[in-house]
């Protein structure tokens, strides 16, 4: 009988949620993390429970601090073993949301109408236009460019855009529905309720968990809350 393994709450690195399929190949995921690193106090968990004396009491404050964000991501891993990931935090997602709006218009809007034309029973892209790039975190971005998809031994094609992510060697193309989709999942993801109620799903921890606080102050104020320091009383011995 295989051993049972004591799991605690600081064990639990991140949780993460598959979204929505970009293509065959990327995914649209949304993660909470629930740690940060640092040199000089290693691992620290995001929850935490303070100890403090205040106007006689003793009080205990729970703070917390995690890390949220949406991430395009490979499914597969490359030669190094390593997979493609760029991350959209809070402060990036206004700037993609107004970004779309420029997307979206090659294909909605009057101005763009001859971007895509019908010649000799072929899709062709018939004025250029400039990409939509838009910088993420980390120093990476996502740069759109209207495209179209050529399927192999056949003469069907789709219009769409080709997505490239932080580079001009990774890309792939987007369908014009899940580009619609994608959009509108932008427009309307709250990326804090999704932390929220992500870590109301794992649940709370016990109470103490990653305590810090005067320990000695606790007792001081438990021994002056009992019966006798209370009503004033003296202690007689037996």
């Amino acid at each position: 009988m295989r051993d049972m393994v004591k799991i605690v709450h600081n064990d639990y690195e991140k949780i993460s949620d598959n979204c929505m399929w970009l293509s065959n190949e990327y995914i649209l995921k949304f993660t909470v993390e629930l740690n940060k690193r640092n040199d000089k106090f290693g691992k620290i968990n995001y929850y935490k429970e303070i100890g403090y004396t205040m106007n006689g009491e003793y009080r205990i404050n729970i703070n917390r601090d995690f890390i949220y964000y949406l991430s395009i991501e490979s499914i597969h891993r490359n030669q190094n073993g390593n997979k493609i990931q760029i991350r959209i935090t809070v402060n990036d997602i206004y700037f993609l949301k107004y970004k779309l709006n420029e997307v979206i218009a090659w294909f909605t809007n009057k101005n763009y109408q001859d971007l895509f034309v019908k010649k000799d029973n072929k899709i062709i892209i018939l004025n250029k236009v400039d990409p939509v790039i838009v910088n993420c975190a980390f120093n990476t971005y996502i740069e759109f460019e209207p495209s179209i998809y050529n399927y192999e031994n056949s003469l069907e094609q789709i219009t769409g855009v080709r997505i490239f992510l932080g580079s001009d060697g990774i890309s792939f193309f987007m369908n014009l529905n899940t580009l619609f989709a994608f959009k509108y999942f932008i427009d309307t993801f709250n990326m804090y309720q999704s932390a929220q109620n992500m870590l109301t799903y794992l649940g709370r921890p016990e109470n103490g968990t990653n305590y810090t606080g005067y320990e000695q102050n606790y007792k001081q104020y438990q021994e002056s809350q009992s019966f006798f320091n209370r009503v004033n009383a003296e202690r007689k011995n037996d």
